[in-house]
């Protein structure tokens, strides 16, 4: 019988443990804030067990244990741990894999990696069919923007939203240029043009992916951040993420970008996507 519930996992020695945490406690985003400094990665499965893009996110884990002097992983190791977790788990999961620099006694964790599956949970429909609000801050700073850092992740949640209508707020760099949302890439469309920052942010995966599906349905990709005086002149804006996919932004600072509505150039992109996902997403373990 698998979780339904947050579960936290440790591949050992090739048999999965379903490690102990107090479930009446802040909850398990809570419990991984207490965790010792290191590099996180964050995505979802697919169809139970399945997984987009898993390789991306295991080399930049990779990258990341190596920039933080972390001790690393066996990735056939992880991958197996991967795919007992998935097929354990019920249901759609939202997947956090920590890398920590040694392991945590409280946790009995034997290893320095840590597997946690939660349910997913994402925005509505109807939030994705009309769009969200954000606003530009200059209080988040990532120290290593190519690094996903769990210190940063801390200084997020901490951040109070100045407006109700913030869904997530959008980092600025010296200049107030847009560089990434707190959670997610940002990006525009001006005309046929795709504009979303180059330099300074955490390059995301989705976002990688989402510049070839842009090409490929024939708009112009431009990696130059929108300055926040500019966004509003922008026909069409969205967020991205792993998790989330393309979650259109139709507000910025409160007021309208384009028509106030998810416009048709993201609303095309957001679909090849979405088929790209379905058609290559696989398991962690390769079949046969």
């Amino acid at each position: 019988m698998g979780e339904s519930k947050p579960a936290i996992y440790e591949w050992h020695e090739s048999q999965l443990r379903v490690l102990e945490f107090p479930r009446a406690s802040d909850g398990l985003e809570q419990l991984l804030l207490n965790l010792p400094e290191g590099t996180y990665e964050a995505l979802r499965t697919r169809d139970h067990f399945r997984f987009f893009r898993l390789e991306r996110h295991l080399a930049r884990g990779a990258a990341g244990c190596r920039a933080f002097g972390l001790p690393g992983f066996q990735e056939h190791d992880l991958r197996a741990g991967m795919d007992a977790a998935a097929r354990r788990f019920n249901g759609a999961a939202k997947v956090r894999i920590d890398f920590l620099p040694h392991p945590q006694p409280h946790f009995d964790l034997r290893s320095t990696v840590l597997i946690s599956f939660s349910p997913l949970k994402l925005p509505s429909e109807e939030i994705y069919r009309r769009g969200v609000g954000v606003y530009p801050t200059a209080e988040l700073t990532r120290t290593s923007p190519v690094i996903k850092g769990t210190a940063f992740i801390a200084a997020r949640t901490a951040y109070e939203r100045p407006h109700e209508d913030d869904f997530e707020p959008i980092l600025l760099d010296e200049g107030g240029n847009c560089l990434e949302g707190a959670m997610s890439n940002f990006s525009c469309f001006e005309g046929d043009t795709l504009r979303t920052a180059g330099t300074g942010m955490l390059g995301g995966i989705t976002r990688e992916t989402l510049l070839r599906c842009a090409t490929a349905l024939g708009f112009q990709v431009v990696e130059e951040a929108v300055h926040q005086d500019q966004v509003q002149l922008m026909d069409e804006a969205f967020l991205s993420s792993s998790v989330r996919g393309i979650l259109p932004v139709v507000r910025f600072s409160g007021a309208s970008i384009g028509q106030g509505t998810p416009g048709p150039r993201t609303i095309a992109l957001s679909a090849a996507y979405e088929e790209l996902v379905e058609r290559t997403a696989k398991p962690a373990l390769p079949v046969g």
